[in-house]
């Protein structure tokens, strides 16, 4: 895809935020992967260069043509990755964490290509980090997964002397498939049914103009196994998802937290199954309007029965992007908290001497408060973000506490009122 292409509904959004605050660096996302045994750093570096020639998405020069924004793919460079040894450190992890910290402050430039960057840091001779940052306009959360995915192939065909696996799939079809849905008559159908989803509410403004848009302030914990386990087996008696029983917990929390009574969650969406973006690292994630009524004395499985409805009937509308619907909807406020449930990751396998294990360290801005739930095997990471004008470290640590000690009373106790004053 050398010729100049129009941008994807998904890079449109993220190029409105950049062109809104040129100077900002809050739509920096960052994971982390802790890499625990012998490692060869040299076999390391080899699997990341080879991933990133062949992902399209890390290449992209982007600019404007008439008044609008366009994009080519250009050559694909690669920026050294840099090794810093923190072995010599008081507290080795804590240092680094400062520096991947203050990378984050960083601004990336989508003019000229530079988009990504990966970073190393050696904490003990068996104990290593590899960072990934990246600008939101070039991937998602899945965009991420394929890429550290593919290192941990390649790093493997390396240390065996078998070939690389294939390539991953062009940029290309992925901007055909999102034009052709653009001028689609599904398009139509899609933005009603989701206008239909704010009928009889009056919308509040954007928080973001007042406030800004930020990074937030975070808090993470992991969930205890008992309650991962009791997540699961009341979604499973009640027969609903174990997302759609988060959404339910996270809307009487909203309900009880504001006095609000029909809330509008905001659910990350992936645009994959189905689609040419399956195998392609890009930003392809939308949010849809998850609209969940609470009402006094309302149980966690009527919520959660409640908000799969509301999703169910949602998903085959779900390519119409945020972006159109706030314009549609006067630029007024589309959601409260938005939640991001993960039902699965599949762990990086580097080979029987390494083990991994992945942090997200930045997700993008925040307007009000935003819940991801990741599921690791038999464990859910509950991390809680907060815009730092909003919520203070407290405030956020409180909110927490709060919201998994409502999870916990409403599997205990089903028919129990879900924690609404």
């Amino acid at each position: 895809m050398s010729v100049s292409q129009p941008l994807t509904q998904a890079q449109a959004a993220m190029w409105l935020d950049y062109k809104r605050e040129p100077e900002s660096a809050v739509n920096n996302t960052a994971e982390r992967i802790a890499l625990r045994g012998p490692l060869d750093l040299d076999r390391l570096r080899q699997a990341i260069l080879a991933m990133q020639r062949e992902a399209e998405a890390l290449h992209i020069r982007f600019f404007e043509q008439d008044g609008e924004p366009r994009q080519r793919v250009g050559e694909a460079t690669q920026p050294p990755i840099a090794l810093y040894d923190l072995t010599g450190a008081a507290d080795p992890l804590a240092a680094a964490d400062r520096a991947i910290q203050q990378a984050l402050t960083q601004r990336f430039s989508l003019e000229d290509g530079h988009l990504y960057d990966q970073t190393l840091y050696r904490l003990a001779p068996d104990h290593h980090l590899w960072v990934f940052r990246a600008h939101h306009i070039t991937l998602d959360g899945y965009g991420f997964q394929l890429c550290k995915s593919r290192v941990a192939e390649n790093y493997r065909a390396l240390g065996g002397g078998g070939a690389l696996p294939p390539a991953f799939s062009g940029f290309g079809p992925v901007i055909a498939e999102d034009l052709a849905y653009q001028r689609s008559a599904q398009r139509a159908l899609d933005r009603e049914a989701l206008m239909r989803v704010y009928d009889g509410l009056d919308l509040p403004p954007v928080l973001f103009e007042e406030l800004g848009l930020l990074r937030g302030s975070r808090a993470s914990t992991q969930l205890p196994a008992q309650l991962g386990a009791k997540i699961r087996k009341t979604a499973s008696e009640i027969k609903v998802s174990w997302p759609n029983l988060l959404f339910g917990v996270v809307a009487a929390f909203h309900a009880r937290l504001t006095g609000e009574r029909d809330v509008l969650l905001g659910v990350p969406v992936m645009q994959r199954m189905g689609s040419a973006a399956l195998k392609v690292p890009c930003m392809a994630m939308n949010m849809i309007p998850l609209r969940i009524r609470v009402d006094p004395g309302d149980t966690l499985p009527e919520l959660a029965r409640r908000a799969s409805r509301a999703f169910d009937g949602l998903r085959p509308h779900q390519r119409y992007h945020y972006m159109h619907l706030w314009h549609d909807m006067n630029q007024k406020r589309l959601f409260g908290p938005e939640v991001n449930v993960i039902p699965f990751n599949t762990p990086l396998d580097f080979g029987p001497e390494l083990t991994a294990t992945v942090t997200n360290v930045a997700s993008g801005p925040v307007e009000d408060l935003s819940f991801a739930f990741s599921s690791w095997g038999d464990s859910i990471q509950f991390t809680l973000d907060g815009h730092p004008s909003l919520y203070d470290q407290a405030t956020l640590e409180a909110h927490q506490r709060s919201l998994v000690a409502a999870l916990d009373e409403g599997c205990g106790s089903p028919a129990a009122p879900a924690w609404v004053s």
